[in-house]
């Protein structure tokens, strides 16, 4: 059980490296550099996406625990996404896809949730699973 939950972030983890690459590059490559807020809105955003990715993988994984069908835990992960679409004000707080931009408001300007409120949110899904995954994953494997 450990190896897969290390293997799975290793890999979130890489895949987020190269997003920060290729925003280094693309900063670049424009002209803006690292001027103003350009690293620090980077450095959020991928932080962000590290921890949404994680929070879908850790519950992808307790769904395939629980249900022993991928399929499963992935058409629930796309219907939760899918939810993301619906004008409510509650479906605002969901934890997925909380990283995208048109979600959160990165620089406390315009609608949004403030990124400080995502990331508690990320971030206590991310813990609750974590604490699932130690006290019931292991048994299921």
């Amino acid at each position: 059980m450990r190896a897969i939950l290390i293997s799975g972030m290793l890999f979130l983890l890489l895949y987020c490296m190269i997003w920060f690459i290729g925003g280094t590059a693309g900063a670049y490559l424009l002209g803006y550099g690292f001027r103003g807020k350009t690293f620090p809105g980077l450095v959020t955003m991928i932080a962000l996406k590290f921890l949404d990715l994680s929070v879908q993988y850790m519950l992808m994984l307790v769904i395939y625990l629980c249900t022993k069908q991928v399929t499963v835990g992935f058409l629930l992960l796309t219907v939760a996404n899918a939810l993301c679409t619906v004008p409510l004000n509650c479906v605002s707080y969901l934890p997925f896809g909380l990283s995208s931009a048109a979600r959160i408001s990165p620089y406390q300007e315009g609608a949004g949730m403030p990124v400080f409120t995502a990331a508690a949110i990320l971030s206590l899904f991310f813990i609750v699973l974590s604490l699932w995954h130690m006290k019931f994953g292991y048994r299921k494997i």
